[in-house]
């Protein structure tokens, strides 16, 4: 049985891809694993797009599509990068509610639950607050040791996580009218 890519050889791949070589691994990629690659191409060339277009007008002049396109690449990039903490500290964090909307909208179901965990976790007592320095200061309230642990499950929860949000977007809004591009 052939070990599964992870998500930074899946990026890698990607990138190779962009390119124009090949992915930076000896074995012969699976039907599945290309699809899953051409995916994230296409997310990645769309939420370019977006940004660009998010430059120049704000966020609440956005499609629907746009919107989802923003915060579903915010909840990748800044988990990736840090957790979920990173998540929530950076301005995606202004848009968690917009961010599980999305998730809800294009059927990331497994991906969905995870973050309201988290969601759970960083914000027990009250909803997270879009204005950056108040959620801080939510969060700086928590007790660092007493949530360590479970932080680090819900952003292993959140690695381990089958689902191609990327992928799940593309055929929503494919098919859609005001898909960006």
């Amino acid at each position: 049985m052939k070990k599964k890519l992870t998500t930074s050889e899946i990026l890698a791949a990607a990138r190779a891809a962009e390119a124009g070589k090949p992915p930076p691994f000896r074995r012969q990629l699976s039907a599945e694993e290309q699809k899953r690659i051409e995916a994230w191409e296409q997310f990645d060339k769309t939420a370019e797009a977006v940004f660009n277009h998010f430059e120049e007008s704000s966020y609440d002049e956005l499609s629907q599509a746009e919107r989802d396109c923003i915060t579903l690449w915010w909840l990748c990039a800044e988990v990736n990068s840090g957790g979920f903490h990173t998540f929530f500290v950076n301005d995606s964090g202004s848009y968690i509610r917009d961010t599980q909307y999305a998730l809800k909208r294009i059927g990331a179901t497994e991906t969905y639950g995870i973050l309201s965990r988290a969601i759970a976790l960083f914000f027990p007592s009250e909803p997270p607050l879009p204005d950056p320095d108040k959620r801080l200061h939510q969060m700086e309230a928590l007790s660092a040791e007493a949530l360590e642990a479970k932080v680090e499950a819900v952003d292993d929860a959140f690695f381990r996580c089958d689902e191609d949000i990327k992928r799940l977007y593309n055929d929503y809004w494919r098919p859609k009218k005001g898909q960006p591009n």
